[in-house]
């Protein structure tokens, strides 16, 4: 089985080198970055049953360990599990997936299998916590790993005697980012950004990938009005030093600090995100819509787990291109990509239109919205006067960008929503989708990336709801209204403090 490039590994090392030769014609200066990541690697993964043995694979965080009990097949978790190894269906999304193997450990599973038939499973990083926050968290503590093939199905392991071995570490390892631009002096600047941890290891995956690379940045570089930096992320799956219960865009978390500490943002007023993994080619839209209607952009979706969320929270307007596989880019896609790339560079050649659509969408979307929200949405309008335009733009990605997300659990079955600041509403809408009896018990879980908000186990009927969800989004507009406040207390600090540099 072809391996893939890993955070901090060799072939990390080597395909930058490739990459950064194969890029050359493109600009004028390259920058490694060295970041610091958390390397994990297992060199041995058993499930023994009956005497019985079958292989499988461990999903990292997963050390070294033993679980053993007796096997019991279950759909969701809210039983108790002492002395059982949970034998679960890997479940259709990575938010099911985190908060089943943090509900398991709180209820005292011995290790937990999940079954997969077909096609490889997501490499997706558990850690103890149900929640995918940003805060620090610890590995799971029991093996967590996936059998891949299972003859007897997953029913037939139910009652047996089960016992999973896993051997595995984590270590520390340094990984690299590549940047890489033209000298273009002030000019507004536009990140090309993706991450090459997670590709296949493999010469002519890679020959694919670098020559889609090419296509795109040739696309992006016609444009004479700005300067394109082109960034590939270390450390996007896996690799977060501080086991941060958010476990993705670690490199792009670490380097877009820098780069804001050293006002080396200033100028950007877009990310082209570009992500290889997935099976569906998509365009994810801002936030605050960008693009025009077509049949691959998506409006609605979040960017969650991708290094354009990191972007946006910099406030930083960013569109995602999603399921780049060489093996899915057909011609008429070619198409949507060069329209949407060339569409997004107009717009930013303009950096007062842009602030204008950005405002114009935001009303003409949201007019239902509550009084708060529209008068925090034009004072950061109107203070383009004080602030400049690219620190306005930037407070109203950050207000807007905020992720608000629901989880409602309901006997067996796991709902998920989960949305950017202007679409709040939708969670509501989600919420009346939801299928429950009435009065039956469930639990209701609300968090942000910040944060868990609310975790309550209710009697679901739907004039509690309709009061949770009130509830939910007053604490939002609390909460990003003080975002707001902080956000231009500090854009106008900072454009006094260059007011007086630029006079010296």
């Amino acid at each position: 089985m072809v391996g893939v490039i890993e955070p901090g590994s060799a072939s990390e090392k080597k395909f930058l080198e490739t990459l950064r030769e194969m890029l050359d014609e493109y600009f004028d200066w390259v920058t490694i970055y060295e970041t610091p990541v958390l390397r994990w690697e297992w060199s041995k993964c058993v499930i023994e049953i009956n005497g019985e043995e079958y292989k499988c694979r461990p999903l990292p965080y997963t050390l070294t360990g033993v679980g053993e009990g007796r096997g019991l097949t279950a759909k969701g978790v809210s039983r108790e599990l002492g002395g059982k190894v949970l034998l679960h269906e890997y479940p259709s999304n990575i938010h099911e997936l985190r908060f089943i193997v943090g509900e398991a450990l709180k209820n005292g599973a011995e290790a937990i299998v999940f079954m997969h038939e077909g096609g490889r499973p997501w490499n997706t990083a558990v850690l103890s916590s149900s929640i995918p926050v940003l805060k620090p968290d610890t590995p799971p503590g029991i093996p967590v790993v996936v059998l891949e093939s299972n003859p007897r199905g997953m029913s037939g392991f139910n009652g047996e005697r089960i016992r999973v071995e896993t051997e595995a570490r984590i270590y520390d390892g340094v990984g690299r980012t590549m940047l890489a631009g033209m000298s273009n002096g002030d000019k507004v600047k536009v990140h090309v950004s993706t991450h090459h941890d997670g590709i296949p290891d493999d010469r002519g995956y890679m020959g694919k990938y670098i020559g889609l690379l090419r296509d795109i940045l040739t696309i992006a570089t016609r444009h004479s009005d700005v300067e394109v930096v082109f960034v590939s992320y270390t450390a996007n799956e896996i690799g977060d030093p501080q086991l941060n219960s958010y476990t993705w865009s670690w490199g792009s978390r670490y380097l877009l600090e820098i780069l804001e500490s050293k006002n080396l943002l200033d100028n950007t007023l877009l990310d082209i995100n570009l992500d290889f993994k997935g099976d569906v080619f998509e365009i994810i839209d801002n936030p605050i819509p960008l693009l025009p209607n077509l049949d691959t952009v998506n409006k609605g979706k979040t960017h969650f787990g991708f290094d354009s969320l990191v972007y946006l929270n910099h406030g930083i307007p960013s569109v995602t291109i999603s399921g780049l596989s060489p093996g899915n880019v057909e011609r008429d896609i070619y198409k949507d990509i060069g329209y949407v790339i060339e569409a997004l560079l107009k717009i930013v050649e303009d950096p007062e239109s842009m602030l204008k659509r950005l405002w114009s969408e935001l009303v003409k979307k949201h007019d239902a919205a509550p009084l708060e929200y529209r008068s925090s949405v034009t004072r950061i309008y109107e203070s383009s006067r004080i602030t400049g335009v690219f620190n306005a733009v930037k407070a109203l990605i950050t207000y807007t960008s905020a992720l608000a997300s629901l989880y409602v659990i309901t006997g067996s079955e796991f709902h998920s929503c989960i949305t950017h600041a202007p679409l709040y509403s939708l969670l509501g809408e989600y919420m009346n989708r939801v299928k429950y009896r009435l009065g039956e018990r469930g639990r209701i879980i609300v968090w942000s990336l910040d944060n868990i908000i609310l975790d309550a186990g209710v009697r679901l009927e739907p004039s509690l709801i309709n009061s949770i969800l009130k509830r939910i989004e007053s604490f939002m507009l609390i909460k990003i209204d003080e975002l707001l406040n902080n956000i231009l207390e500090l854009q106008v600090c900072r454009r006094s403090i260059q007011g007086a540099s630029d006079e010296r």
